[in-house]
């Protein structure tokens, strides 16, 4: 599947509704643009809750008429030794 675009993005993100109906796990989801490409990240709680892609983003990748047949975008899973969030 090629990398998303800013149009596909808004096209499927009031189908997958992740601020009204976030999925169990979901800690932080940011979208954003340089001047060659958009890209999502996600942070999960574990890698057993990031069932996501299959369960809600496929399909909602599939009804907003985007060529699903290459399998989901390209993720990268990354284990930090190190972490770190400010709380207010």
């Amino acid at each position: 599947m090629n990398p998303p675009s800013r149009e596909t993005y808004e096209r499927v993100s009031p189908v997958l509704d992740l601020e009204g109906k976030p999925p169990p796990g979901l800690l932080v989801h940011a979208a954003l643009e340089t001047e060659d490409a958009m890209t999502v990240v996600n942070v999960w709680e574990s890698r057993e809750t990031a069932e996501f892609e299959r369960t809600r983003l496929l399909p909602a990748l599939e009804s907003a008429g985007v060529d699903t047949q290459a399998g989901p975008p390209r993720s990268q899973e990354l284990d930090p030794f190190h972490v770190w969030i400010r709380n207010n």
